[in-house]
């Protein structure tokens, strides 16, 4: 079984169920149907700049296949499917007592300056 993301995948905008979808993949990845095992859309995104005749969904899938793509079509990108950051908590240190500094008032100003004083730093 081998797993791989499918980026460029683009589908008109009355066209985009998950069996049009897959038609598209096939088409783009030259494969046939029955190898593809299963489909999941990473990121969809509607392109409707000027240059374009319609507007259009552009997707990037994680396919599973039976088998690896004879070819590819024009503007389709290929990659191994990334791998999942591990989510695990940053310690915490206890800034009773110091003093800092936070330069700038914008929203990372300000949140950094929040998070500073509620561990204790003046």
């Amino acid at each position: 079984m081998i797993r791989l993301r499918v980026s460029g995948i683009e589908l008109p905008l009355g066209k985009s169920s998950e069996e049009d979808l897959r038609r598209a993949l096939v088409r783009a990845l030259g494969v046939r149907i029955d190898h593809l095992r299963s489909v999941t859309v990473a990121k969809k995104s509607l392109d409707a700049r000027k240059g374009r005749r319609a507007p259009a969904w552009v997707i990037a899938a994680d396919v599973e296949l039976a088998e690896r793509p004879t070819r590819t079509a024009r503007g389709v990108l290929v990659c191994e499917v990334p791998a999942v950051p591990s989510l695990r908590r940053a310690s915490v240190k206890d800034l009773a007592g110091l003093r800092a500094q936070v330069v700038g008032t914008g929203p990372a100003g300000l949140f950094a300056a929040l998070a500073r004083s509620e561990r204790g730093a003046s």
